[in-house]
């Protein structure tokens, strides 16, 4: 019996050891600030203006500056319709307005390795931009990273 009490004790240690090894870290994009953990980092990829992984997610952001939009004046909520817009080759769910962020989700299938990713994309407005935060994570992780996913998403902030 004291033998399973000590394996349940070190196991019990262990994992409270790898529950401390992130902690929150802000990143900066431009005028941008996202609240993740210290697992993720930062990566410049073609197409965005940043990115940022980790062994469970993915975010890539967007800043697209009101000036390039031709004179057209968006509400955020018409930004998003017309991001998804964009994506419907990607069967989208409908934009929705989720704890004040607009968003809509999505799931793609990556042909190279038959892996399904779960997309959740955010839409953001500062004073001269908007701005697409999108969080990637495997189909099958989805569920459990939800509400760490949105505690990210709810930590933009611009300065």
């Amino acid at each position: 019996m004291k033998k399973i009490i000590a394996l349940l004790l070190a196991v019990a240690m262990l994992l409270g050891l790898c529950a401390c090894g992130t902690k929150p870290k802000e990143f900066a994009v431009k005028e941008m600030k996202i609240t993740l953990t210290d697992a993720f980092k930062e990566r410049d990829l073609e197409g965005y203006d940043k990115s940022f992984d980790s062994s469970k997610a993915a975010v890539f952001v967007l800043r697209e500056d009101k000036s390039q939009l031709g004179g057209l004046t968006l509400t955020l909520k018409e930004y998003a319709d017309l991001v998804h817009s964009s994506n419907v080759n990607r069967n989208p769910g409908e934009v929705k307005e989720e704890e004040g962020i607009f968003c809509f989700e999505y799931d793609n299938k990556n042909e190279d390795t038959g892996t399904v990713y779960h997309y959740y994309t955010a839409m953001f407005e500062s004073g001269q931009a908007f701005w697409i935060v999108q969080f990637a994570t495997r189909q099958d992780d989805w569920a459990k990273l939800r509400p760490e996913i949105l505690s990210y998403a709810k930590s933009v902030k611009f300065q």
